[in-house]
């Protein structure tokens, strides 16, 4: 708190300098904003429109829920827990082709999918859903399959390429072919799945701006997918597409296993609000 005070005052006496460069003291005041204010339920993007929901058959309630820990997650965490600099500040591509889940990643899916998830309204997330959506990263197809234990038997597991991860490295790349897909994942559902060998086609890095024509590419699913019993679903993405999707500021954070839901009009493709779980 008192470095919080420090910033503020160093704002205030500075703030008659033109030459002030805001997000100097900015990003660093966000920083000092403790994890405990992300644990409660709270509107945070005032950049996504906060009214109220009024026509609901078309409004869509969408769990977006970012994939359990993954083997690139683990080594990021490793470096990070044994303050390995050099491989935090490093560039270089750490070569997880398509990374799984971890063993704790699967651990903490799996009771995720026992517990249901968070409540929503009374019932577990996946009792509630009536379509669970994954990208086709192996990270979040063994999640959803991992979760999905509560959800009805008539609840698809549909598998699509444009909600996968930015990406950046091969970590981030589709390696699983439709039908190892099947074989693997019996509950998926991957008639929206193009056939195409990711390994070829995906270049690296990916901008924002291919991120963002895959968001596009998601919202027109949303308006347009007609099978839906309660217009009540499940994401699993990734951070980077979720970030891009809820178009986060700094204080933007989601967990592995963390979830947001919000809600999109079918009629304009826009997130008309969101709630935070920890």
């Amino acid at each position: 708190m008192l470095q919080v005070k420090t910033i503020l005052k160093k704002f205030v006496f500075q703030k008659n300098n033109k030459n002030l460069d805001f997000k100097k003291i900015a990003i660093p005041l966000f920083g000092k904003i403790t994890n405990n204010q992300t644990k409660c339920e709270k509107q945070f993007n005032t950049a996504i429109t906060n009214q109220p929901i009024t026509k609901y058959k078309n409004i869509v309630t969408v769990h977006c829920i970012r994939h359990a820990e993954s083997t690139m997650n683990a080594l990021r965490n490793h470096n990070i827990k044994t303050l390995n600099i050099h491989e935090l500040l490093s560039s270089k591509d750490p070569g997880i082709l398509d990374a799984p889940l971890s063993k704790y990643g699967v651990e903490k899916a799996n009771n995720f999918g026992d517990n249901g998830g968070p409540t929503y309204k009374g019932k577990p997330i996946m009792e509630r859903a009536s379509l669970i959506i994954t990208s086709n990263l192996r990270r979040a197809m063994e999640t959803s399959n991992l979760i999905s234990k509560r959800s009805s038997e008539n609840c698809k597991i549909c598998v699509l390429d444009f909600v996968r991860e930015k990406a950046l490295y091969i970590s981030d790349v589709p390696c699983l072919s439709k039908e190892e897909i099947i074989k693997n994942y019996p509950k998926a559902d991957i008639s929206f799945l193009p056939d195409t060998n990711f390994k070829d086609y995906i270049v690296l890095p990916e901008d924002h701006e291919q991120v963002d024509q895959r968001i596009q590419q998601f919202i027109n699913f949303i308006k347009n997918y007609q099978d839906l019993e309660n217009n009540e679903i499940v994401l699993v993405s990734h951070y980077y597409f979720l970030k891009r999707l809820l178009k986060g500021s700094v204080l933007w954070q989601l967990p592995n296993l963390g979830v947001i839901t919000i809600h999109i009009d079918k009629n304009t493709g826009k997130i008309i609000n969101n709630n935070f779980f920890s």
